[in-house]
């Protein structure tokens, strides 16, 4: 493949490390605004906030994911025009504006307004850190980078229920919005301060043209669909996607009512199980680029996490189903699946900037993202109508079994577009 690798200076290669820094820290404050709602829903639902209905909260909720599952899509085309400094910039802006704009709800109809622009606002920070990490690390760095940035992801779902109830006992659920809705704009000022403009093009970037070689190059984003290796992407985002989101949404009040803990146990070890993400997505990132650098081998590295993690995530899963007696087994069988969920994340999230060249490597990402919010959304319905039954044993069989289903899509399908990497080669045509 043809592809220009620079050398960065000392300084440059600083830069590199503090710009993630700073995309981890918005990726942890994108969770943290994500989930404020949620851990405020019982104040929400009294009558002397705003009186919410279950049904009304359930509307909320899906207006912000149709949107999220919209503009995912679009953040990833608008990163790609913009450039990932400005195109990060304008969603961090956005997206705090309208999480600190929740205080003034009134009701649930402007709440749910203000969900739905939440979830215009916040998915383009991945598509855009997505694009800067291709942009400044090179192949056997980039999995651990990408895995670091989307850490935050864990970290603000376990800081957020903590952060947020303290905030609401002292100053109450408006003042709380206020208070995590303007954090952002700190990240904002850090990140144009501390991102010159000059580094996208100058010499701090790693590679001018990561990603895919050859005829690739000419790429435009209407085409991606034509070829194999974006179908399959988009299909195994679809299929594996919500699992993850099965267990961000549903585990707390799965282990308080089906399994028996108490509110106060479930808060005290549920952190270990967002934790066994981002171990898993650490350790991905760094197994990863030792393979690469062993081998020179990139999707062979990124096939060895897909198959570890459908190996592990079904048997996290399924164990969690055949102890009643022991919580802390419960725990942390699901910790396993984490894990491994977060094994595949390092390769997934990894695999626009390896398969497509840099011009489209946000819109090939946004558009995965799309897929897995669709997956998600139509699979919490399913859910939401089992779990009126009852049925929470055949939900953690199916979402076991969704994932080997989600890798076998990806594995095959794994492959350069044109020219290949570090020694692969095959050619490939729309």
């Amino acid at each position: 493949m043809n592809q220009t690798i620079q050398s960065p200076r000392p300084k440059a290669a600083y830069l590199h490390w503090v710009i993630l820094g700073i995309l981890f820290l918005a990726s942890v404050n994108n969770y943290v605004d994500r989930q404020a709602l949620s851990v405020l829903k019982p104040v929400l639902q009294g009558e002397d906030a705003l009186g919410i209905s279950e049904k009304q909260y359930s509307i909320i909720v899906m207006a912000f994911m149709v949107a999220y599952a919209i503009m995912y899509t679009g953040s990833g085309k608008l990163v790609d025009v913009l450039g990932g400094r400005k195109g990060v910039a304008y969603c961090l802006f956005a997206w705090s504006v309208v999480a600190a704009g929740h205080a003034l709800s009134i009701g649930w109809k402007s709440l749910c307004s203000l969900r739905f622009l939440l979830g215009l606002s916040e998915p383009g920070l991945f598509p855009g850190g997505v694009k800067t990490i291709s942009r400044f690390f090179s192949e056997n760095q980039r999995g651990f980078a990408i895995s670091f940035m989307v850490g935050g992801v864990s970290i603000g779902s376990v800081i957020a229920p903590l952060l947020i109830t303290k905030l609401e006992f002292h100053f109450g659920w408006r003042m709380t919005f206020l208070v995590t809705g303007l954090s952002g704009f700190a990240l904002l000022i850090l990140w144009l301060w501390l991102y010159p403009k000059s580094a996208e093009s100058g010499p701090e970037a790693i590679s001018s043209n990561p990603g895919a070689g050859g005829d690739a190059k000419q790429i435009r984003w209407r085409d991606l669909f034509k070829y194999p290796q974006m179908r399959a992407f988009f299909a195994s985002r679809f299929v594996g996607d919500p699992v993850w989101y099965f267990i961000l949404f549903w585990l707390p009040g799965y282990l308080v009512n089906q399994r028996g803990f108490s509110f106060e146990y479930m808060g005290k070890t549920t952190w270990i199980t967002f934790l066994g993400m981002d171990i898993g997505l650490i350790l991905g990132g760094l197994f990863a680029g030792f393979l690469i650098r062993k081998t020179g081998k990139v999707f062979m590295a990124r096939k060895t996490l897909l198959a570890a993690s459908a190996v592990l995530v079904p048997v996290g899963i399924v164990s969690s189903q055949y102890d009643f007696t022991s919580p802390i087994f419960i725990i942390l069988s699901l910790a396993v699946a984490t894990f491994a969920i977060g094994l595949n994340a390092s390769a997934m999230h990894s695999l626009p900037s390896d398969l497509f060249p840099f011009h489209v490597v946000a819109s090939a990402y946004g558009l995965g993202g799309t897929a897995g919010a669709i997956g998600g959304t139509l699979f919490a319905r399913f859910v939401g109508e089992l779990a009126q039954r009852d049925m929470f044993t055949n939900i953690f069989f199916i979402a076991g079994a969704m994932y080997p289903v989600s890798v076998l899509i990806m594995w095959f399908f794994i492959k350069p577009l044109a020219e290949g990497k570090s020694g692969e080669s095959e050619k490939e045509t729309p």
